[in-house]
């Protein structure tokens, strides 16, 4: 499976609020198919994702659809808490190959809290996941009357990646709904595989980035 990255000339405002004009210019994936409980069925919500990019951010962002907002479970965590982020909470998150080599990418998971989870992937299986790896992203996330939303955006001076050309990264999706324990995905993966990376779909449409800076400066509160 594949979708298409916009370039856009006015930047998102990153508050979760999917209002800003330029994700009316970006193209919605929303072919989910659910991984668990029901492997490779419909899913039983809808969600959409859309990607845009510039010369410095590549942004993505979520409208997860829910017929009951108020069942939606949210709560706080520290970083890169898998169990407070992915077992006990509604969360989405993404999977990037920058190298589209099918062996390594980044996954980022985020629930609507405000907690967040970045790992790089080396290897198959959950050994391959290395969660002392910690770049500098940003995101947002909203309640709304139709469920929740969210607005990452990365920096691309955290990815390796050819500068200056046309690119096809691996990019994968996901959703997990607490209240049903069910996750959805893009796209999905069938039950018994190993590995993540190498089920990746295609995310087409990066071209002609130049290269970026590689120093990113983050205020950090430790109490």
């Amino acid at each position: 499976k594949s979708m298409i990255a916009t370039r856009t000339e006015v930047a998102p405002t990153i508050d979760g609020n999917l209002d800003d004009e330029a994700w009316d210019q970006a193209i919605a994936l929303d072919d989910f198919i659910q991984f668990e409980p029901y492997n490779l069925k419909p899913t039983s919500v809808e969600t959409e994702v859309r990607v845009l990019y510039d010369d410095k951010y590549l942004y993505i962002a979520f409208q997860n659809f829910d017929p009951d907002p108020t069942k939606i479970m949210s709560r706080m965590s520290r970083r890169d808490d898998f169990e407070g982020i992915e077992r006990n909470a509604d969360w989405v998150g993404i999977g990037i190959d920058s190298n589209n080599d099918d062996r390594t990418g980044y996954h980022f998971f985020v629930n609507p809290a405000g907690s967040r989870m970045d790992v790089a992937l080396t290897g198959p299986g959950m050994g391959g996941f290395d969660p002392s790896w910690n770049a500098v992203w940003d995101f947002k996330s909203a309640l709304n009357e139709d469920g929740w939303s969210i607005e990452y955006r990365f920096p691309f001076s955290i990815f390796p990646f050819e500068a200056n050309s046309d690119q096809d990264w691996g990019f994968f999706a996901a959703r997990h709904i607490q209240y049903k324990q069910e996750e959805t995905q893009w796209p999905c993966v069938p039950f018994g595989v190993e590995g993540f990376v190498p089920y990746y779909g295609v995310l087409k449409g990066i071209s002609d980035v130049p290269p970026p800076k590689k120093l990113e400066v983050v205020p950090y509160l430790l109490s």
